[in-house]
């Protein structure tokens, strides 16, 4: 069994579809939309923000965490 297969059957069982659709921006500016397993766990920016919610040390180091929005490369 390829091994995409086994993380469709293991996704299903963590929870729900394991897939999810996404549009992308592709040659001369045409969107086009492509399907992709799930890596992460469902609802999970539910999930981060319960947890951040809980631990106000954790959200401020959340928050303050270097991200590529504030750096010019």
């Amino acid at each position: 069994m390829p091994i995409v297969a086994l993380c469709v059957v293991a996704l299903w069982i963590e929870g729900g579809n394991p897939f999810y659709r996404q549009t992308r921006l592709g040659q001369n500016g045409k969107r086009f939309s492509i399907l992709k397993l799930r890596t992460m766990v469902r609802d999970a920016d539910t999930v981060l923000e319960d947890y951040l919610a809980s631990d106000p040390e954790m959200r401020r180091e959340w928050d303050e965490r270097p991200s590529g929005h504030r750096f010019n490369l």
